[in-house]
């Protein structure tokens, strides 16, 4: 059986943006793949009469269908608009494909950032722009105006001014002054008109009713300060007038849509968990203006189970046919429900792993999974007979004959709590003989680890590393009290991953417990960082985008105050002792560990200073340590940053745990 190979992940096609047709079995999906210049390629497929073809040939993805017959797309495939978007102005360009044949003809171009679209009526759309206050009213403006504030936007390009909070946000970039905002546009008059009258009302999401004359919006408005809780209101499309529903700052918003004959709203107070509240499920009704209970949850609407081999967004919450449809985390693994007429959901598409999106013609589910050790693909599910279809196998080849990794469930408890993990053997494991081992710690800490297949825990197993994993108290996947460790941070759930540790040595004797090494990213690089200033068990550390100082963390991350005085229960200016007992940094005199640092000079959620506190403080200390930082790249750099970046990441903590795991 093959090796898997570091680079082999550059071979894998990441899946996602599937949406039906109205002719029932055809649908179309997104494919991206890595490319040789640094970056990704994504095309749109087509699946009919149990054939995949690819439909575009240059890199697009943001699509509608438009007709049975015909996808709208956008893309930049002329000359003309590299170099207009190169100068600095806005626009956005529409092709129009038949899939049944012919080539993809220019539909028209917009002079604003379209970041989605719907289709309202022919030749009538929904657009979804990203609006900068200062320079986005150029889209009225004659050609000397808009010449003008070019040259100003040019000039303003080395300055970055901050007025208002947020002001930034991890894989956007600097958002000071930047709104979604929604526009009309009717293509036989190439005319625009803003819908949100406001410049300053941001848009979070909008969904158009089922008669396509009403708009439902969920955002703020705000010119300071944004709201914590965006609200929801609806858009009459005759009329223009846009009525408030839901309050800003009165509820925590899940999914929002139109359902039965009012809205749907997955919504908490947060009262008792805080931030970790999953949102039951309310019925606002339009007439009377009353949230009414539906139903209780205890499923978290949002995640997914952690991997590193997805690209791309997905639609995990739709009405069809009057039906509420979600994913879930529930345990380990992501299955789809729906919410019955009793208000409670009831298991649809079971998977060994997780749905990744999904969408319902008939009585036939299509979904994006990753199924156990597989990669994503397409499937089928057939809600009358109940039997699941696999149709596309684009990823098998890639991994035919590589050695896969099963992952060896471990079931154990600490404090009285039923806790689970998981061990993958190395390659050609031969008991008897001592093996070097990696715990691998998720981010979060409401996230959750599964069973579904994890690039760089495979590559480690192929290295010949036991790699173990687990799911510690403040994980998603067992409800919200078992997700709750706000202000506990460093203490159950460093109890959980010490005997987990002690669980696998015990269970795993070929592991030689002087060569094992810990890694983990976000949470999970705080973790690393606790870890090492708590124990000397681990011979290195791998702490990637990590958090070392609570006091400062909360006060530079793009979701700062909410997320930070959550999840320490404390404000810097009136609990620093509280916030600094559960700051790795506090305790880095004590670290023994050599400790690799890795960081990304865009990552706004963890911002570099909270590394580069770390790695002074250690290396200061006379541990050895070192730090590589990836410019340009944001939290999500072992993910979706770069090819050659994610190379580089996977290598620098493969190469320091070979370093002192196989001396």
């Amino acid at each position: 059986m093959k090796q898997l190979q570091l680079e082999q992940f550059m071979q894998y096609r990441f899946l996602s943006n599937l949406q039906c047709s109205e002719k029932a079995g055809r649908l179309a999906f997104v494919s991206a793949m890595a490319n040789e210049e640094n970056g990704y390629d994504s095309h749109i497929y087509l699946y009919e009469d149990g054939k995949v073809r690819q439909l575009t040939g240059f890199s697009e993805s943001n699509y509608i269908w438009d007709g049975e017959e015909t996808l709208l797309f956008t893309s930049v495939r002329e000359e003309a608009d590299r170099k207009a978007l190169a100068q600095g102005e806005e626009r956005t360009s529409f092709y129009r494909m038949p899939v049944n044949g012919g080539e993809a003809v220019r539909a028209f171009c917009v002079p604003l950032s379209v970041m989605k679209f719907e289709k309202v009526r022919e030749g009538v759309y929904i657009f979804l722009v990203r609006y900068d206050l200062r320079f986005s009213g150029m889209y009225q403006m004659d050609e000397a105006g808009k010449k003008k504030m070019l040259a100003e936007k040019k000039e303003e390009a080395d300055y970055q001014v901050v007025s208002e909070t947020p002001f930034r946000f991890d894989g956007m970039g600097w958002t000071n002054g930047l709104r979604s905002r929604l526009f009309l546009y009717e293509e036989a008059e190439d005319k625009l008109t803003p819908l949100t009258q406001t410049e300053t009302f941001t848009v979070s999401s909008f969904e158009l009713s089922e008669d396509h004359r009403r708009v439902l919006l969920v955002g703020s408005d705000f010119t300071y300060v944004k709201a914590e809780h965006p609200g929801v209101f609806e858009l009459d499309l005759e009329s223009g007038k846009i009525r408030e529903l839901i309050a800003e700052n009165t509820w925590d918003l899940g999914p929002v849509c139109y359902y039965r004959d009012g809205v749907l709203a997955a919504a908490t107070k947060g009262t008792v968990h805080g931030g970790n509240e999953n949102p039951d499920f309310y019925f606002y009704d339009p007439d009377t203006g009353k949230m009414t209970l539906l139903g209780t949850n205890g499923y978290s609407l949002h995640t997914g189970v952690g991997t590193d081999c997805k690209l791309g967004g997905g639609h995990m919450n739709r009405v069809r046919d009057g039906v509420f449809y979600t994913g879930i985390v529930r345990g380990y693994e992501g299955p789809l429900m729906k919410l019955t007429e009793e208000g409670t959901l009831e298991e649809v598409v079971s998977v060994r792993g997780n749905v990744d999106d999904f969408d319902i013609r008939g009585n036939t589910v299509y979904y994006l999974a990753m199924e156990g050790t597989k990669l994503q693909e397409l499937y089928a599910y057939n809600l009358k007979t109940g039997e699941t279809e696999q149709l596309t196998h684009l990823n098998e080849e890639v991994l035919r004959d590589v050695y896969v990794a099963q992952p060896q469930k471990i079931d154990f408890e600490n404090d009285g709590v039923a806790l689970d993990g998981w061990v993958l053997a190395p390659k050609d494991y031969e008991p008897g003989t001592s093996y070097p081992a990696i715990l691998d710690i998720h981010g979060g800490p409401c996230a959750v680890y599964g069973e579904i297949f994890y690039h760089e825990m495979q590559l480690w197993a192929n290295e010949g590393y036991f790699v173990f994993f687990c799911n510690p108290r403040g994980s998603d996947g067992k409800g919200e009290a078992f997700a709750d460790i706000r202000g506990k941070l460093g203490t159950i759930d460093y109890d959980d991953f010490m005997k987990f540790t002690d669980e696998v040595l015990a269970r795993y004797p070929d592991i030689d417990r002087n060569r094992v090494g810990v890694t983990g990213g976000s949470y999970g690089g705080y973790m690393t960082n606790w870890l090492i200033g708590h124990t000397d068990r681990f011979a290195c550390a791998a702490s990637q985008r990590s958090i070392s100082n609570w006091v400062a963390e909360n006060a530079y991350s793009d979701i700062g105050f909410p997320f930070g005085n959550d999840t320490v229960q404390g404000m810097p200016w009136g609990d620093v002792q509280k916030i600094w007992d559960q700051s790795p940094l506090q305790y880095a005199d004590r670290c023994v560990t050599p400790t690799l640092f890795i960081h990304s000079t865009e990552d706004f959620r963890c911002p570099l200073p909270e590394g580069l506190a770390m790695y002074t403080a250690i290396a200061n200390c006379k541990v050895p340590a070192r730090m590589c930082i990836f410019k340009g790249e944001s939290h999500g750099l072992s993910r979706g940053g770069k090819p050659k970046h994610r190379v580089r990441r996977l290598r620098e903590i493969t190469d320091w745990m070979n370093q002192y795991l196989k001396k």
